[in-house]
């Protein structure tokens, strides 16, 4: 999953996981919120779990693609989860016209525990293994969206620590 894994490379995401920032021919359009702080929490028992369902974005790869990204994720521990990614091109703004053949990607992340304050919103802290690519991620999910970092290939920042410093704009919803 690009998102995920420049993210995760837009999962989101996990889909959240959503990783890449947009993939296809171009950079997702996005905004983006610095972070300002740092705290350590530990992830109470089956807290991953508010990560598992079905997520999806159409994202804008330019002037005149789409990609639609989904996501399905599922808990493997407490701290842990599994995703596998679907994206989908298409020719037009708005996931619109003769899609493409579907490109897949699984991989895991695991949550260290740990939580960073990017704007207002307090951020869970992970690592995305997808194949032989391991990367730090920060997601944020509500009950009806989710969020991952802006990776460095799209503009985004990292700190110290090796997390993005903001949030990707391509949000997934849950379906």
């Amino acid at each position: 999953m690009k998102k995920l894994i420049s993210l995760v490379s837009s999962v989101s995401l996990l889909a959240l996981f959503a990783s890449c920032g947009g993939g296809g021919d171009g950079p997702a359009t996005a905004t983006a919120t610095t972070a300002t702080a740092t705290t350590t929490t530990v992830l109470a028992a089956g807290d991953a779990s508010r990560y598992v369902g079905t997520w999806s974005a159409c994202l804008s790869t330019g002037t005149s693609g789409s990609q639609k990204e989904t996501t399905v994720i599922t808990a493997t521990g407490a701290s842990s989860l599994a995703f596998t990614d679907t994206e989908i091109n298409f020719p037009a703004v708005g996931c619109a016209g003769t899609a493409s053949t579907p490109s897949t990607s699984t991989g895991t992340v695991v949550f260290n525990g740990t939580t960073k304050t990017v704007g207002t919103s307090t951020v869970d802290k992970g690592t995305v293994t997808q194949g032989t690519s391991v990367q730090k991620q920060i997601f944020l999910v509500t009950a009806t969206t989710l969020s991952s970092g802006k990776s460095v290939a799209d503009g985004g920042t990292l700190d110290v620590d090796g997390y993005p410093n903001s949030l990707d704009s391509g949000v997934q919803t849950k379906q």
